[in-house]
């Protein structure tokens, strides 16, 4: 399986960006089944600040940054036979397998460099293969 997670400090952007990946046409997803948006929990981080730099070092400030996730889960999508002709099949179905295996190892490279090239500012991309 293969997971796409993406993270932005903005909403807004990061849904637009979940919106037009879903809306891609490319032959990548002929050979997998996409699954996704999941969401994830959100980060903060925050970050205490003293306001006067010379007396009140009780008068604080605080600042608070948000990390949205999400993630796409890719599942292969293989079209095995049936039991009754495997023992018949097995070599044909096993060479089968393997050229879908390569073009579909190809398809996602050129799917990750596609990717990576038209990433907006603003967002991270991370990919994880199980």
């Amino acid at each position: 399986m293969l997971y796409v997670y993406v993270k932005s400090y903005n909403l807004k952007l990061l849904d637009s960006f979940c919106q037009e990946f879903l809306n891609l046409n490319i032959p990548v997803f002929n050979f997998f089944n996409l699954r996704g948006p999941v969401f994830l929990p959100r980060k903060s981080k925050t970050f205490t600040t003293i306001r006067s730099p010379h007396v009140n070092s009780l008068s604080r400030e605080h600042f608070t940054f948000y990390v949205y996730r999400r993630v796409f889960i890719f599942k292969p999508n293989y079209n095995f036979v049936s039991l009754d002709n495997r023992v018949n099949m097995v070599f044909h179905r096993i060479n089968y397998i393997l050229d879908q295996e390569e073009t579909c190892i190809k398809d996602f490279f050129s799917f990750k460099k596609f990717l990576i090239e038209n990433l907006p500012v603003g967002i991270s991309l991370k990919f994880k293969i199980k």
